[in-house]
């Protein structure tokens, strides 16, 4: 093993490997549903649960789907995608053209006024 220095002190890699890096003030007790194990150590995680439910009845429902069906809701929900992108980037787009008018009228105004008052 490999032996560091620090202030002084000698610290082996395994005492650095048990030891923790910052101590908590919470108490250990979970408070959430989901428990995770990270590195050696049982961590709180909060999960949002975005898998698919998968039960009898919906995979009865797919299996009883046609090919064209399933393509048809492929193709429906790839769609419902780029709609949603297409108007977020038209958003955004007119957002800028609508704030680069106002600066150029702001700029024009403040020309004007510097004009009249040489």
């Amino acid at each position: 093993m490999s032996t560091n220095f620090i202030n002084g002190e000698a610290n082996t890699d395994y005492e650095s490997l048990i030891a923790p890096l910052l101590y908590s003030q919470r108490p250990l007790a979970n408070s959430t549903s989901q428990v995770a194990i990270v590195g050696a150590h049982v961590c709180p995680i909060e999960s949002l649960d975005y898998e698919i439910a998968e039960n009898d009845f919906l995979k009865q429902d797919w299996r009883s789907r046609g090919k064209m069906q399933i393509f048809q809701y492929v193709l429906m929900k790839w769609l419902l995608c780029f709609l949603i992108g297409l108007i977020v980037s038209l958003i955004g787009f007119f957002n800028n053209l609508a704030i680069e008018n106002i600066a150029g009228m702001k700029f024009v105004v403040t020309s004007n006024m510097m004009m009249l008052n040489r």
